[in-house]
């Protein structure tokens, strides 16, 4: 890995947002346009919220979130206390995340559930169920996710960018073992495969065009972005702390 992958796949796209503000307690805040439904709920994400409230995203410490997230964020780095071999799996959205879940759930858990096991939990639950995303976990949840046939081992998907995450995970004085893999796919297959999802998905009253969707990504809107402001923190802390983050590619998982 060196950091012309990155740096390649970062030039194919305009980057035209504007600074951002790093700042934290106040975050900015921009109406997202048009495309979105204003009052049908958004379908299997597990909580009670409506399109309307999505239509409007904010910038938290440098990147772009609709409000749960930023709320969900905000939650994680007041509320959870990392366990002492918790495993936290971060990607970008769109990078694989389902799939990195269920590779790292059947690795835990080989013992208890061999693959051949005709009741692995993977035949009857989604692996978003067994490997839940901790922005989207309500706090007091925290200390009952038991994923792992490890009794000290949790394990966390999350699209957190590094600077976020709470201190308890990137403190190498008070996470333990705690460990963190990310998983890095190019850019131009996350756009791609998010512009489908998009207008696959039931977010959008009418489909969304390719170019605005392009446009939306350069800015860093379609978040949590920007994608390779993320994608960089996490290559960045691998070389400085081998121990603590593994850096993977999604193309080599594939070959």
């Amino acid at each position: 890995m060196d950091a012309s992958y990155i740096y390649r796949a970062r030039l194919r796209f305009i980057q035209c947002r504007p600074k951002p503000n790093y700042s934290s307690s106040c975050p900015n805040s921009i109406p997202i346009d048009p495309y979105l439904t204003r009052d049908d709920p958004i379908p299997n994400f597990g909580y009670n919220m409506r399109v309307q409230e999505s239509l409007i995203l904010y910038q938290y410490q440098g990147f772009w979130y609709p409000r749960v997230f930023v709320q969900g964020i905000v939650n994680c780095q007041k509320q959870y206390e990392a366990g002492e071999n918790d495993i936290f799996l971060v990607t970008a959205p769109k990078s694989g995340t389902t799939w990195f879940s269920s590779i790292l759930y059947a690795l835990m858990n080989r013992e208890a559930h061999p693959p051949q096991d005709t009741h692995h939990p993977l035949l009857n639950k989604a692996p978003g169920d067994l490997v839940p995303l901790i922005e989207l976990l309500d706090p007091s949840k925290y200390d009952t996710v038991c994923n792992s046939s490890g009794s000290s081992t949790r394990i966390f998907a999350s699209h957190i960018p590094l600077a976020s995450l709470p201190k308890s995970i990137t403190d190498n004085a008070t996470s333990s073992n705690c460990k963190v893999v990310y998983v890095c796919r190019d850019i131009k297959d996350i756009f791609v495969s998010l512009f489908h999802f998009l207008n696959k998905g039931k977010y959008l009253r009418s489909p969304i065009s390719f170019e605005h969707t392009f446009d939306l990504y350069c800015k860093g809107y379609l978040g949590p972005g920007p994608v390779w402001d993320q994608i960089l923190g996490y290559w960045k802390e691998s070389l400085e702390n081998p121990q603590k983050v593994l850096f993977m590619k999604y193309e080599d998982m594939k070959n």
